[in-house]
């Protein structure tokens, strides 16, 4: 793709291709996840260690593949065939999940699932970032994350629509993933178009572990170390005695929270620069934290008021969510070279990865003995990674585009 046709706007095509991709994706994902936990619970008769276990070995795969598909992409040269063949492997994986009799058996096809996830995930996001002009990187990662996650809320509505009203079962709803995947793989196949870089023949792990890049990521690999699950988001809904009935709808909710962050921030980086589009995830994650740790003291006088305060949280965090995603990618973005853009993303995913697999060990365990032990740890790491922020990505300043130190 010439750079004529990329500043000429045509650039917004691929980024759009690249969304409703996503989008589809995310249908098919969240309608298996949504029920996923019921199906290994409730039909496979599997205890919540088994769950567990099999979210963790998935998750982990996931974001060891994230990290060596970025170099390998930067090896060919090229991006979407990886991000087609990630998206492909997925999107066929889990309709079979219907076929699953023992836990086994959904462990093979989740592994498969986020093998597709860790395959896809860095070269796309090099895509995107190759794709959109240097102006725009801000504004186009908030279009994809925003129609990604439009498709993480639509999909859980058609499960429960699906399950309410319909009749279909369980087992039936992963079958009917493979419409939404197959739209998937046919958009990004078809719509997605390649943007070809200069071949990486040798790979120098300088050039990937840059005191500039380490300095970029560093911030946001602390502020990971902080940034438990939405799991526990759900979790906190319970110790707020609202029923479990409502975690579609606080789900949901975040999910928007996190499409109206993720499209703002990326427009404000463009904007105010890195550094002050950077700082909002961790300062309105404290405050979160403060709020969460204060609405435990407080006495609700009906179901309503506490869903209400539960409600306001959710989109809270969604805000945190999406602001945190699109300004790490962005940042990327502006801080590392085309041809070694690839093993950027991985290496960086591969790391947050890693970080967020601590940060829910360590608050799932101080959750446990009590939930504002854990509130406060988060807190306290997160009021660590604005100071750490502030010290590396606050020097910077963006000057058409680009970033001076």
């Amino acid at each position: 793709m010439s750079k004529e046709s990329t500043e000429g706007g045509r650039w917004l095509r691929n980024i759009l291709a690249l969304g409703f991709t996503s989008l589809f994706n995310d249908i098919s994902t969240e309608m298996m996840r949504s029920v996923f936990p019921f199906f290994i619970l409730s039909e496979l008769k599997c205890s919540a260690a088994i769950l567990g276990f099999i979210e963790g070995v998935t998750e982990l795969i996931g974001n060891f593949l994230k990290g060596v598909s970025g170099f390998i992409s930067d090896l060919l040269g090229r991006r979407k065939i990886l991000a087609t063949i990630g998206y492909a492997i997925s999107n066929i994986a889990k309709p079979f999940m219907a076929l699953a009799r023992v836990w086994q058996h959904a462990l093979s096809i989740r592994v498969a699932d986020r093998i597709g996830k860790g395959i896809r995930t860095a070269p796309r996001d090099a895509l995107i970032s190759l794709v959109a002009p240097r102006r725009h990187v801000g504004k186009a990662f908030g279009i994809h994350r925003a129609l990604d996650q439009t498709g993480a809320v639509i999909g859980p509505i058609i499960a429960f629509i699906l399950l309410e009203y319909m009749g279909v079962t369980v087992r039936q709803i992963f079958m009917l993933t493979a419409i939404p995947g197959a739209i998937a793989i046919l958009i990004i196949a078809i719509f997605v178009s390649e943007v070809k870089v200069e071949r990486k023949k040798k790979v120098s792990l300088k050039e990937y572990f840059s005191p500039k890049l380490i300095s970029t990521i560093a911030p946001f690999i602390v502020f990971t170390l902080s940034f438990y699950s939405y799991a526990f988001i759900l979790a906190y809904a319970l110790a707020l005695n609202i029923p479990g009935k409502y975690q579609p709808l606080i789900y949901g909710i975040m999910q928007i929270g996190h499409i109206i962050a993720g499209l703002r921030v990326g427009i404000l980086l463009d904007k105010l620069g890195p550094y002050k589009a950077s700082i909002i995830p961790p300062i309105t994650f404290i405050a979160l934290n403060i709020i969460m740790i204060l609405g435990l003291r407080i006495k609700y006088g009906s179901l309503l008021t506490a869903l209400a305060v539960m409600l306001a949280i959710a989109i809270i965090y969604g805000v945190v969510e999406g602001s945190y995603e699109v300004s790490l990618r962005s940042v990327i973005a502006l801080k590392s070279r085309k041809m070694v853009r690839g093993g950027a993303y991985g290496l960086t995913l591969l790391l947050i990865g890693l970080s967020n697999l601590f940060c829910n060990s360590i608050v799932g365990s101080l959750w446990t003995m009590k939930v504002e032990l854990a509130l406060a740890y988060s807190t306290f790491v997160a009021i660590l990674a604005l100071t750490v922020m502030s010290a590396t990505l606050g020097k910077e300043k963006v000057k058409e585009g680009k970033i001076t130190s």
